[in-house]
């Protein structure tokens, strides 16, 4: 299994890494649970968690009680969850990232990547949000 644990720092170098480099992986993800369909079955049950899919058909599950997005990829062959929450540090807004992912290197990889750019246009539209007011 691999745990990848990404938070601003580490967004910032998965973003200006080449796509063939490795990113750094760490031994524990700040998820609660032990595999990536635990995460999904135990948010399927637990209320105010709302469901939906985006547009690539992944798996969206937005828990209310913590602010937290899940994630979860739409092919059941991939277990992968990514979870990301919205945090502040000296005033300023981001998205915790962490993966939790049971595919290759280079899949779990590309997923990171993925959700990183995601969360890059996220800060991008915030950022411009606020110099508009």
């Amino acid at each position: 299994m691999k745990n990848f644990l990404l938070a601003d720092v580490l967004l910032s170098l998965a973003s200006t890494s080449g796509a063939s480099e490795p990113l750094p992986e760490v031994q524990r993800a700040n998820i609660e649970y032990p595999s990536p369909k635990a995460a999904h079955d135990a948010l399927r049950s637990k209320q105010g968690v709302d469901f939906s899919h985006d547009d690539a058909g992944w798996i969206v599950a937005s828990d209310k009680s913590t602010g937290a997005i899940w994630s979860f990829a739409p092919n059941p062959s991939f277990p992968v969850a990514v979870k990301r929450t919205p945090m502040e540090r000296n005033g300023q807004l981001f998205m915790a990232m962490d993966v939790l992912c049971r595919g290759s290197k280079q899949d779990c990889d590309d997923v990171v990547r993925r959700y990183t750019a995601i969360n890059a246009q996220i800060a991008r539209e915030m950022a411009a949000k606020r110099d508009r007011n």
